[in-house]
């Protein structure tokens, strides 16, 4: 069976296990950008694309690469896993000013200290960005940097990975460093590589069958 390309952009991509820096496509051309860490909100907007080539949106992909796989019995080999390069699909991408409607409760008190309240005008300029969409086995771009040395099979893993020619996030020219200095620490604009579909680890297959 196939899905589509669109089918298979349109979720949730989550940078970090946490889930502190997120984005996500809407099948309407819309969607969310999240960053957040320590109890601090930067981010949290509402954002615009669409597709440069809006064709692409129907090409086929295998839908058995969107699906996530049944958990396997502890100790039992893992199957070989092989990274496909599904497309290369280039979009046109804003942030806007706008807050995520459905965590403006969570938010309002704090919007003066996110979104515009933190990010020059700059920051919500229309992009062309090319996103990589690629299926296998990975794990998360924030775990390959900080966690090197930890075992592979105790790290979570996804289905899906999707590279950005640049991050979705605003360029470290474009935040306000007087309201804020933490992204200097936290550099946003390096974040490049998100992931969806979890895959069970083996330690969630131990926590099954007991």
């Amino acid at each position: 069976m196939t899905a589509t390309i669109h089918q298979a952009l349109c979720r949730t991509w989550w940078w970090d296990t946490m889930e502190e820096h997120q984005i996500t496509f809407h099948e309407d051309g819309t969607g969310e950008i999240v960053s957040k860490a320590d109890f601090r909100i930067w981010i949290s907007a509402s954002i615009e694309w669409s597709y440069v080539n809006p064709s692409q949106a129907e090409e086929k992909v295998q839908q058995a690469a969107l699906v996530e796989p049944a958990p396997r019995a502890f100790l039992s080999p893992a199957a070989p896993s092989e990274t496909i390069v599904v497309a290369e699909i280039p979009i046109e991408f804003r942030i806007t000013k706008a807050h995520i409607p459905r965590l403006l409760e969570v938010t309002r008190e704090l919007s003066t200290m996110m979104n515009d309240g933190v990010l020059f005008d700059s920051a919500f300029q229309k992009r062309t960005l090319t996103l990589t969409l690629k299926t296998g086995e990975f794990i998360t771009q924030w775990h390959e940097e900080r966690y090197t040395d930890a075992p592979k099979a105790h790290k979570d893993k996804y289905r899906l990975t999707l590279l950005f020619s640049e991050s979705p996030y605003p360029g470290p020219d474009e935040w306000k460093y007087e309201v804020t200095r933490a992204p200097k620490q936290v550099r946003q604009w390096e974040m490049t590589r998100f992931c969806a579909i979890h895959i069970a680890s083996n330690r969630s297959s131990v926590c099954i069958i007991t």
